[in-house]
């Protein structure tokens, strides 16, 4: 049945009379767009018949009439004996277009989810939305930006007043449940006027039940709100939650609970007094539990300002801070107590998922901790929490080596550490780029990662970052380029960043043409002289992709040694870095001599055994980009391995690109280590050098622009021979011929 705009009008004029006596409890007008209330200005498809699905739904206020879409099935329900209507999933209501648009706005919609899990969306739009992201979970979108909405910490059961506030200017955004704030965030400005009560662009629909709905062009104000709550509250016979007991005294400055502070830091305290009633303040600071400061204030009144300050030494311990206020009754109430601060540092991890992949094994530990939800999307969480080393992303994950380099810093240096993750699994290096347009774009992995770390105060403090991906792209990408783009944002959010820590991935999961990637990452650290590049190659426990446990150990020892000789100044620390090539030469009789820097004690590892075959050191070698040509014998003296050839060869790699000459079983090793245990970066077709110059044809400077020059570690250098420092480099012709050229 249809019913014409008159008619509906003439409706809605008759029955508001009757709507407005029912009004038990008078509410706020001003600013009042619309006002759906499920017991009056009602139709139906069969006038005669309120138990046939509803038609129209019309406005208290304004004149505005919601009318059903096609096929919907909307029918009378209650919510504690009250009317309402109910929604099946797939039915709707289209609004006149009178939601608030860049201006501040006040919802309230008293509802009943009924437990289906979907987008449930209640009161929405175009652009705009209040839904549920997740199972009941009331979330407020904006200008269609998934990455920035305000998300309630809690989910709805049962009937329920629910509450949303935004502020135009600032972007202040909460959501309330029953009187309890659930969220507090920062979302975009709303631009979106279009009303469908019960879809999303006339789709993503509700499963559920609502009564009532009001839509204020304006915040309210504290009487305004009680007047609307008090209302709802009791009509439904919903329980409120009490509003919150306003502070005694609002702090504007003071730690945080497990904030981890640099060692020998004044810590500050400032607050109002905002009671009428208080007199005195009293603070007192602990280290493990014995009291070290106090510092009273007498003569207060309301409007006053109190302050305290106390230093954290370098030495490990738990510091706590608790103030308490006397009033003019002599009560004494505690209103601050901050416990577990501790002196420490502070440093981040970011990349895919061998940067944060978890240990169920590990315990958490006291003096391990990190800021905010690993990779959250939600401004509200700011939380410090201890870290967990057994999941492998999300919440308060850090990954299993970066916790156990927490820990060794813990046990070696007698300090706590607060780990920031920006890791990932299953990134790309383009994922973790920041937005251009917003760097703290929360939907980003840059933008949570930075966001967390302004918001913990950490941004000044951090001097090291460690950098575990690859593993997701291939030969194909410009990893240095895409790197270079990175370490600069690094550089520019993270003004005291000192030291870069790159590990190389190894063979395993991900993309193609990984040979050539990791020659790339070995590069970095010749390129920018704060990265240093450290080899997974070496590591035991690999499952092909992960580590277990033992492999997670070996690298957290492993950097944590890297760390701990750069921190104490003992250089060269660098005797702990992965070796890396210096140069290949070739002799007589197809010898290649490859010589490494870093290091005077190199070997390979014994022969293995993967999938039935055994596997010895010339797996690890090939030449002139034909993976099968495998050097006859390897031999290791010091520094320096030499290789047998078949024939003689122009270019030498080690560590095949993904598996062994049968195409199929991921290369495990053997691998070219120190004597502690340390990796060798892995390279690609680094030209290799004739011993003696006179061997080497010189390069014509005619022939200027034909050839690609490297210097003698294999790093590009361009493609041309004009204007090279003095030295010695390898051109190759596009033809493929190689010669030297000394440049004076």
């Amino acid at each position: 049945m249809t019913f014409s705009r008159r008619s509906v009008l003439a409706l809605v004029t008759s029955m508001i009379a009757v709507a407005s006596f029912a009004t038990a409890q008078p509410l706020p007008t001003t600013g009042l767009r619309l006002w759906l209330r499920a017991d009056t200005l009602v139709t139906h498809s069969v006038p005669t018949d309120t138990s046939s699905a509803v038609s129209t739904w019309a406005s208290i206020v304004g004149g505005h009439i919601c009318v059903a879409a096609d096929g919907s099935a909307l029918l009378r329900r209650t919510i504690n004996g009250r009317p309402a209507i109910f929604f099946n999933g797939t039915s709707y209501l289209r609004a006149p277009a009178v939601f608030p648009a860049q201006r501040d706005y006040t919802v309230y919609v008293v509802v009943e989810w009924n437990g289906v899990n979907a987008a449930n969306n209640m009161v929405s739009g175009q652009s705009r939305a209040l839904y549920t992201s997740s199972p009941g979970t009331p979330t407020v979108l904006h200008n269609g930006d998934f990455s920035r909405m305000s998300i309630s910490a809690m989910a709805m059961s049962g009937p329920t007043v629910l509450r949303v506030r935004h502020a135009h200017a600032t972007g202040a955004t909460t959501i309330a449940l029953n009187n309890r704030e659930t969220s507090s965030d920062v979302v975009p400005p709303n631009s979106d006027t279009v009303i469908y009560i019960g879809a999303y662009q006339q789709g993503n629909t509700f499963n559920g039940t609502m009564a009532e709905i009001l839509i204020y062009e304006k915040a309210l104000t504290s009487q305004e709100h009680a007047s609307v709550e008090a209302y709802l509250h009791a009509r439904y016979a919903i329980k409120r939650a009490p509003d919150p007991v306003p502070p005694a005294v609002r702090f504007l400055q003071a730690p945080r609970q497990l904030e981890v502070v640099e060692p020998g830091s004044t810590l500050r305290l400032e607050g109002i007094v905002e009671s009428d009633t208080i007199v005195d303040a009293s603070f007192i600071v602990r280290r493990d539990d014995v009291v070290v400061h106090t510092h009273n204030v007498r003569g207060l009144r309301q409007g006053s300002i109190v302050r305290d300050s106390f230093v954290v030494d370098g030495e490990l311990a738990s510091w706590s801070v608790t103030v308490t206020t006397r009033s003019a009754r002599s009560s004494v109430d505690t209103v601050l107590r901050v416990l577990d601060i501790a002196p420490g540092f502070v440093f981040t991890v970011n990349g895919q998922s061998n940067s944060i992949f978890g240990d169920g094994t590990l315990l958490s530990s006291p003096w391990a901790r990190t800021f905010g939800a690993n990779f959250s999307q939600r401004a509200s969480d700011t939380a410090i929490t201890l870290s967990n080393p057994t999941t492998s992303g999300g919440g308060s994950s850090v990954g299993a080596w970066p916790f156990q380099l927490q820990q060794a810093i813990t046990t070696q240096f007698r300090q706590a550490t607060l780990c920031i993750s920006g890791g990932v699994g299953g990134t790309r290096i383009e994922a973790h780029l920041p937005d251009p347009a917003n760097r703290l774009n929360l939907g980003t992995i840059y933008g949570s990662w930075l966001y967390r770390i302004i918001k913990s105060g950490a941004r000044e403090k951090i001097r090291w970052l460690f950098w575990y991906q690859g593993e997701s792209n291939s030969s194909s990408d410009d990893y240095v380029a895409l790197f270079d783009t990175l370490r600069r944002a690094w550089k520019n959010d993270l003004p005291n960043l000192t030291t870069i820590v790159v590990v190389q991935i190894r063979p395993g999961c991900g993309g193609p043409g990984h040979a050539e990637l990791r020659d790339e990452q070995r590069r970095l650290q010749d390129l920018y002289p704060d990265v240093i590049v450290h080899a997974a190659s070496g590591l035991p426990g690999h499952d092909g992709c992960h580590y277990y446990g033992v492999g997670y150990t070996t690298l957290a020892q492993q950097l944590f040694e890297l760390y701990r000789r750069t921190e104490l100044s003992m250089q060269p620390g660098r005797v702990h870095l992965s070796p890396t090539i210096d140069q290949a030469t070739s002799g007589p009789d197809s010898v290649v001599r490859v010589r490494f820097r870093h290091t005077d004690q190199l070997m390979m590892s014994s022969d293995i055994i993967v999938n039935g075959a055994r596997r010895g050191a010339v797996d690890a070698w090939f030449a002139n980009d034909v993976p099968t040509l495998h050097p006859r014998s390897v031999d290791v003296q010091g520094s320096t391995v030499t290789l047998v050839f078949p024939r003689a060869v122009t270019r030498i790699s080690y560590v095949p690109d993904y598996a062994y000459d049968d195409a199929t079983s991921i290369y495990q090793g053997p691998w070219l280590v120190t004597a502690g245990g340390i990796g060798a970066l892995s390279f690609h077709n680094v030209p290799v050098v004739p011993t003696s110059v006179e061997e080497a044809q010189q390069v014509d400077v005619a022939e200027n622009g034909e050839f690609t020059v490297y210097d003698l570690t294999g790093r590009y250098i361009g493609d041309s021979t004009a204007d090279l420092p003095a030295g010695a480099y390898i051109c190759w012709s596009r033809t493929g011929t190689r010669k030297i050229l000394i440049s004076r």
